[in-house]
């Protein structure tokens, strides 16, 4: 069966291996899902092959992906700070041409433009970026392993006689094809004018995903409003989307100087700025983020824009 060196190689030993049911669906959804098929593809390009647009990135077709390579290149601030439990080592200064100022200035740069690595054209969007490096999510680490066999959160193993302890931890994200069409999927649709949608099973870090962008908009948009919209108010605030937000707003304001002072504050809504004394009005940057519960009325939706 066709496959590229990113796929595990179906020999007839490995299929034989497999149940008759598992063995048949896998090989109908090669057969008759063009999407996967394109993903196994032995003729799947590399970012190098591609057309770049007029600012020398590629231009991405999220329904036959190329392949991505060496992709810890867009996630030099997480590593810097996996490392050295800080986002660099340069001494805060106020001063504009500071190296502090410098890296900051670029870091913000990369978060609302995106970034791309010249020498092939690959690129990501900058909510991506924010994502990647200055959004910490939940991990699963298997206990009383190396560093090496660490595993993500979007990993099964579905051998459970063989099934190893494991506890989730907060650590960066790391890069998978799918979140990398995720938010290139978002971010065609966002510059067409488009709505997008996802259908998804449960635990693949959508909320998470989710909760960054919020927090995106949060610290980088002047007067923006990001909702978080649900049917119940569990699935916003009790380990929910608006909690990832939260969190991630709070680790931005500790670990990097876009902090931003909250002249509203709740589990439901928090919007940036101060109050003046004098006037009694806010003033500031006024970013909000607002969780709404529909309650079986979604009518409570019509007029929000975000």
């Amino acid at each position: 069966m066709v496959h590229n060196d990113r796929q595990t190689e179906l020999t007839r030993e490995l299929l034989g291996k497999l149940h008759p049911y598992v063995k048949g669906e896998l090989v109908e959804a090669l057969s008759s899902i063009k999407f996967i098929a394109n993903m196994v593809s032995p003729d799947r390009k590399k970012a190098h092959q591609l057309e770049r647009d007029k600012k020398g990135r590629i231009k991405v077709d999220i329904e036959n992906p190329h392949i991505l390579e060496d992709m810890d290149y867009f996630r030099p601030a997480a590593l810097y700070f996996q490392e050295h439990k800080t986002y660099t080592h340069h001494y805060p200064s106020r001063h504009p041409n500071s190296e502090y100022q410098k890296f900051w200035k670029e870091e913000r740069r990369r978060c609302i433009q995106g970034y791309t690595r010249e020498s092939d054209g690959e690129w990501i969007p900058g909510t991506y970026y924010f994502y990647l490096n200055y959004s910490p999510i939940m991990t699963v680490v298997k206990l009383n392993q190396d560093d090496e066999d660490e595993t993500d959160e979007f990993e099964i193993d579905f051998n459970f006689e063989d099934a190893e302890e494991a506890e989730r931890v907060e650590n960066f994200a790391d890069v998978w094809d799918m979140d990398y069409l995720y938010f290139h999927y978002v971010e065609q649709a966002k510059r067409k004018g488009k709505y997008g949608t996802v259908l998804k099973t449960r635990g693949r870090g959508y909320s998470f995903k989710g909760g960054a962008v919020g927090a995106w908009v949060y610290h980088f948009f002047p007067k923006a409003k990001s909702y978080g919209i649900a049917s119940e108010s569990e699935y916003l605030v009790k380990d929910g989307l608006m909690n990832k937000t939260w969190d991630t707003i709070d680790w931005v304001d500790k670990h990097t100087p876009w902090k931003k002072r909250r002249v509203k504050d709740t589990e439901t809504h928090k919007i940036s700025g101060y109050k003046d004394l004098d006037s009694g009005t806010d003033k500031g940057f006024l970013s909000q983020v607002i969780a709404v519960t529909l309650k079986n009325a979604p009518e409570k939706a019509r007029g929000k824009r975000g």
